[in-house]
Formats: structure tokens, C-alpha cells, sequence
């Protein structure tokens, strides 16, 4: 499992600094929300950020499209950079249309999943994505909770990824802690999505290095 820090809660006049950290720590992806105020409240970043950190470093970006419509807007990420790009599945009723236009422009295509959406419904593109973020708290809402049922949803979609020998990668993105480390990793995610734990804190390297400990201290 990996750990993937969310630009969201650093403070990007600190990204060349961070970019030291995550070297330090073996990073090797980058989380990058993307939010436009109707899919989510709260509105942040866009294509110009990628755009603009492009330059500062290789690695990959994970950018998570949390905006309405992604059909409409999917073609300004694929020029600016990101190397994957994930969509909601409550925000389009077209996915396999962003599927294969994001995967025409040789980029990773992923679909997201909120704690309330049932798996069901992504079931028909499971063999057409590279990921799978299962959001682990509801997005764009301040005081959010980590649901323990996303853990079991991972396990069920690790199962499904088993059974019908697939390839996608699993994510878990939302309150992500030390404390939920090893359920998740036994449940079968890949990469954890982290964001506030890391950075709203004095130390992120320090972190990051308590949730590698963890992971390590599970055996894997």
C-alpha cells in the first residue's frame, strides 16, 4: 500500500519544500482535488494548478475531478498534465464517454465512488478503469467522519477484483489516519489518500512517516 498526499490541505507557496519531504518519504504520486462548488460546496483548484506545478516535479498526478458534468470539462485536464484522472460516478450519466476520451489522451482513467453510492453502479466499467477511489468520507464537507462502511466496500470490491481478474488500482480518500491504516490495507486498498492528517500539522514528514510505520508494523 501507498500513500498519496492531497494537495488540498497543504499550502502550495510550500510546494517546492514539500516536494523535498515527499522525496525523503519515497512519495511517488500526488493527489491533486479538484473541486467547482455544485458537485461539492466548496470550490478549489482547476487546471491552471496543475499546470503551473507541472514543471516542479515528476511525479504522477492523480488529479480527482470533484465537479458536475466532467464530460463537459474533461478536456482541460487532459492538456495540462496529469498522468491520472478520476470522476465521480454521481456526476455524469455518460461515464464510458470520459472513460475512453481520458484514455484516447494516453492518461489513466479512475472512477469515484461516495460513501453512499452503492457499488452497483459502477459494476458495468470495473473492467474499463485503472482505479477505483472509494471515498471513505462524504467530499467537500467540513466535520466529515471516516465511514467504517467504506472499509467492507474495498473488501467487496477487492473480492470482485479477484474473482473477475482485473486490474484496477483500490483507493481510499477521506479522513484518512494512522488509526484506520491497517482495516484498510486488510481490506485490500492499494493507495491511501491523505490530506489533512499530513499537513495540518507541523511536521509532514513526520506523518507521513507515523502512516508508513503503521503500514509497516501490519506486514505488508
Amino acid at each position: 500500500m501507498i500513500i498519496a498526499p492531497s494537495l488540498l490541505n497543504s499550502k502550495l507557496y510550500e510546494f517546492k519544500k514539500n516536494i523535498k519531504i515527499f522525496r525523503e518519504y519515497h512519495i511517488n504520486e500526488l493527489h491533486i482535488d479538484i473541486m467547482d462548488g455544485c458537485f461539492v460546496p466548496d470550490q478549489a483548484n482547476g487546471p491552471k494548478l496543475i499546470q503551473d506545478i507541472r514543471p516542479l516535479t515528476d511525479l504522477l498526478f492523480d488529479v480527482h475531478l470533484m465537479i458536475d458534468k466532467p464530460e463537459e470539462k474533461i478536456a482541460n485536464y487532459l492538456k495540462v498534465g496529469a498522468d491520472s484522472i478520476t470522476f465521480h460516478i454521481e456526476a455524469t450519466s455518460d461515464a464510458m464517454y470520459i472513460i475512453n476520451t481520458i484514455k484516447e489522451a494516453k492518461v489513466e482513467a479512475g472512477i469515484a465512488v461516495n460513501p453512499g453510492t452503492s457499488l452497483y453502479s459502477i459494476i458495468e466499467i470495473l473492467p474499463y478503469v485503472d482505479r477505483v477511489l472509494v471515498m471513505t468520507a462524504n467530499p467537500g464537507r467540513s466535520g466529515e467522519r471516516f465511514h467504517d462502511g467504506a472499509v467492507d466496500k474495498i473488501k467487496k470490491l477487492s473480492e470482485l477484483r479477484e474473482n473477475s481478474d482485473y486490474q484496477f488500482i483500490i483507493q481510499a480518500d477521506g479522513k484518512v489516519d494512522k488509526s484506520v491504516v491497517r482495516d484498510l490495507e486488510k481490506a485490500g486498498c492499494d493507495h491511501i489518500v491523505s490530506g489533512g492528517y499530513i499537513f495540518n500539522s507541523d511536521s509532514p514528514g513526520k506523518q507521513i512517516d507515523k502512516l508508513q510505520k503503521e503500514m509497516k508494523a501490519y506486514g505488508k
